[in-house]
């Protein structure tokens, strides 16, 4: 049996999208980064709401692949027996059909 191909994992896409998704939260620091320059109000508060939209988001998305890295699915393995067919179905012989009534 083969193996199946690495793909890359996608974490920078599922990233970008998750934070896509919740831009909502982008607009506040936006509005602070645009009041800093108009009213010269603190940086530090665009700084704190950009935070506040990337971290838990980059948690998140975090957390989940290293979740889809958790395979329980087991290995294969060779099958040492030889009295068996190899599957776990009884294998019929292809002359006769079981039924048939000769």
């Amino acid at each position: 049996m083969r193996k199946p191909k690495r793909h890359s994992s996608g974490f920078l896409i599922s990233l970008v999208f998750n934070l896509i998704m919740n831009f909502e939260v982008a607009v506040v620091a936006i509005i602070l980064l645009v009041l800093h320059f108009i009213l010269d109000i603190s940086i530090i508060f665009f700084w704190i709401a950009l935070g506040i939209w990337i971290i838990p988001n980059l948690l998140f998305t975090l957390f989940l692949f290293v979740l889809s890295g958790m395979d329980t699915t087991p290995e294969y393995r060779e099958n040492k027996n030889p009295y068996s067919n190899g599957v776990n179905k009884p294998q019929i012989p292809e002359n006769k059909n079981p039924y048939s009534k000769s």
